[in-house]
């Protein structure tokens, strides 16, 4: 642990101190707001009034933010503290508050969110996201993390953009004191939350006064919490096998999904369309929906990574794991990694969980069987559609409907002096020459899976890194380096366009000497009308260039096969218009809380929408992380899925919606970003989380009549 400890400046914890404090921070009704309160927080005197708000709360005042015309995002309805961040010490910020949305002029979410300070960046710790439905009332509580943190701490509730009107209420802000040892020299790191996290911590207080003895190890022989029990946790390598006899009892008394094909579409003597033997699209009463290879309608209730296991680093935290106290690391289940570009920086040393619990439940041979395990649980559970990432050993056996994953080919970076968001990869540029060959050798790669029946179609990329800002990509290009293939093109463009330098630079409000000498520098970002024209047509054929060239390579390897883009996780309207014009379905990756706003731009083309990924998690069993859609328990979770799935139905252009991701990652956190979600169909040890998936086969009982009975595209 020495090479991961940090120095901590000795004022930024003083435990004994923050122990001694007043708990409380704020605890407000608005009846007759404190000074107190005005001094610790930051209200918009122009937008933030206390009011009467009839039927709300148990006084007669609440704190309300009128933001029906604010002109920025984020308008902020409470800050604390005004300015900056505090140093809590050794405790955690626990905030709760109720709310009513008093009027919403469009679909917008609301967020309350705890962050922390990283120099010039904000850190996020703890959010939760509440829907400005007009008249909606609720509860939100949420709590910081219990790390070892150098940064302060701030609290916000804000729309995240402008359009409604907000009442709160009873709005308590609290310390909440753990142990020394928690906050002092990083003693959990590696995962993006750990077990002293919010509705975790507060559903297991027992960990609030454990000593650094009693909490060490944390993780068992099989890769699940040791300090908490729930239903269906294993204790033993016997456990395992019992385990599969108990699912299958479990079945005994469940059918199959009624009427469905070959292909698990939707049969109905009223709904029979052409047979043409590859999955297709097709509009029936106004709504988007896939067509079987047998001629009936299909809608995508999928979920990804069947089969996917990913292992999680030891090196430098094998105190974490019961196996380090037991003689070790099985070899056969252990790797090197070298993705060092989130939580390490270096080589280092990882342990599959999932991979020896799989051969410890169903022998060494698993992968062999496996797909059968899949496709009964698919006619179980009502699930028809293996998602992105699902392994080859599983999709190509098991008889159920997949995506066929696929990334477009290399291209030379945008290296450029203007600003370029980038998460997972630098920001491509796809007038690379090479780009449209490398694509079309990397599809061509696939031939068998892109001519299977069974194949929906191909997703080629995901999450690429679009800007979500309307031009950024345009600014950026046009101040990259001479050489840079965008540049060059776009320098083509002007030369046909104004045909004279000095008709560009009156355009432009520019100075440059010619042409060569546009090319050739990059100190300088028009902002002129006919300039912004000019960067949005350069995006936009940046974009074409990008997806004409996806769409041709699939095509090219079979005609017949959909083209799915790449699933969007970041956009703008630029982007996801020109996705329209080639992509046989648009994909996007939609963690929300509703799919009732999701629909193309104003100009598109009228293509049917898959939602590639999605989730809610649940923070009331063993795994700590909510994913990015967190709720505290699994009752919350299924009425989510269950409103965002009834949504998902009722919108007339989305096909298909598959939830991330087929069983829960690893509790102490993923290799590479240390994701630990609690998401899974089934946990750790392949158990099925029985109530989810019984929730989504009533989904799948009635999906197609509420599909049918959906209000057709306006």
């Amino acid at each position: 642990m020495k090479n991961r400890t940090k120095t901590i400046m000795a004022s930024a914890f003083i435990c004994a101190t923050a122990l001694a404090q007043e708990a409380v921070i704020v605890n407000e009704g608005f009846e007759d707001v404190s000074d107190d309160f005005l001094k610790k927080v930051y209200l918009d005197a122009s937008s933030v009034k206390v009011e009467n708000v009839p039927g709300f709360s148990t006084g007669e005042k609440s704190l309300v933010g009128d933001f029906s015309n604010s002109k920025e995002g984020y308008p902020l309805l409470v800050r604390y503290p005004i300015k900056g961040g505090v140093d809590l010490g050794c405790n955690v910020l626990k905030v709760s508050f109720d709310y009513k949305i008093i009027s919403a002029t469009k679909n917008i979410e609301c967020v309350a969110a705890i962050q922390r300070l990283n120099g010039g960046k904000v850190v996020g710790d703890a959010t939760k996201y509440f829907s400005a439905t007009p008249g909606s009332t609720g509860r939100i509580e949420l709590m910081s993390q219990g790390k070892s943190y150098e940064h302060p701490i701030f609290f916000f509730i804000s729309p995240k953009t402008s359009g409604a009107k907000i009442a709160i209420d009873n709005l308590k802000m609290e310390k909440v004191p753990l142990p020394e040892w928690v906050f002092k020299d990083n003693p959990i790191w590696g995962l993006n939350f750990s077990p002293f996290s919010g509705p975790f911590l507060k559903n297991n207080p027992q960990l609030m006064t454990m000593t650094k003895e009693q909490f060490f190890p944390f993780i068992d022989r099989w890769g699940q919490f040791i300090h908490k029990e729930w239903p269906n946790k294993v204790h033993s390598d016997e456990d395992l096998k019992k385990r599969t006899a108990e699912e299958a009892k479990y079945y005994e008394n469940i059918s199959d999904v009624a009427n469905l094909d070959k292909y698990m579409g939707h049969i109905d003597p009223k709904y029979k369309f052409e047979a043409t033997g590859r999955f297709r699209t097709q509009k029936v009463d106004g709504k988007w929906f896939l067509i079987t290879p047998e001629g009936n309608l299909f809608w995508s209730m999928g979920v990804n990574t069947v089969g996917l296991y990913a292992p999680t680093c030891y090196s430098e935290r094998e105190t974490y794991f019961a196996d380090y106290f037991n003689g070790g690391f099985d070899k056969k289940y252990s790797s090197m990694s070298y993705q060092t570009r989130h939580k390490y920086k270096k080589p280092h040393m990882c342990f599959s969980f999932e991979l020896r619990n799989m051969d410890l439940k169903y022998g060494p041979q698993w992968r062999q069987t496996y797909h059968a395990v899949v496709r009964n649980r698919a006619l179980k559970w009502g699930i028809n559609t293996l998602g992105c990432w699902t392994q080859g050993f599983v999709s190509k056996n098991a008889k159920v409907p997949y995506m066929h994953t696929a990334s477009a080919g290399s291209a030379r970076r945008l290296v450029s002096k203007g600003k370029l968001v980038e998460y997972w990869r630098p920001v491509p540029d796809y007038f690379d020459p090479k780009f449209r060959e490398n694509t079309f050798k990397n599809i061509a790669r696939y031939p068998k899976a892109l001519k299977d029946s069974y194949c929906i179609g191909v997703f080629v990329d995901n999450e690429l890194p679009w800007q979500n800002e309307n031009l950024a990509l345009g600014r950026a290009i046009v101040r990259s380096p001479a050489d840079q293939p965008a540049k060059i093109v776009f320098k083509q463009y002007l030369q046909n366009k104004y045909k004279s330098i000095e008709a560009l630079n009156k355009a432009w409000k520019s100075n440059y000497k010619d042409f060569s000498d546009f090319l050739a520098r990059d100190d300088f970002t028009p902002s002129t009308k006919q300039a912004k024209a000019d960067l949005a047509k350069i995006e936009e054929m940046h974009c074409d260039t990008y997806f004409k060239t996806c769409r041709d390579a699939v095509k090219a390897a079979d005609p017949n096969a959909l083209y799915i883009s790449c699933r969007f996780a970041w956009s703008n309207e630029i982007v996801r218009k020109a996705a329209t014009r080639y992509a046989d379905i648009v994909a996007y990756n939609w963690y929300k809380d509703t799919t009732t706003d999701l629909k193309h731009p104003d100009g598109s083309v009228d293509k049917p929408i898959i939602i590639g990924e999605y989730h809610f998690g649940n923070q009331d069993a063993g795994v700590f992380g909510g994913g990015l859609r967190p709720r505290d328990t699994m009752a919350e979770r299924i009425a989510a899925n269950n409103k965002y799935i009834t949504g998902a139905l009722q919108n007339p252009y989305i096909v298909g919606a598959h939830w991330f991701r087929w069983s829960d990652q690893v509790t102490s956190g993923r290799d590479g970003d240390g994701e630990n979600y609690s998401v899974g169909l089934v946990d750790i040890c392949d158990t099925p989380i029985y109530p989810f998936v019984d929730s989504i086969r009533k989904l799948a009982d009635t999906m197609y009549k509420t599909r049918l009975e959906a209000k057709p595209a306006k």
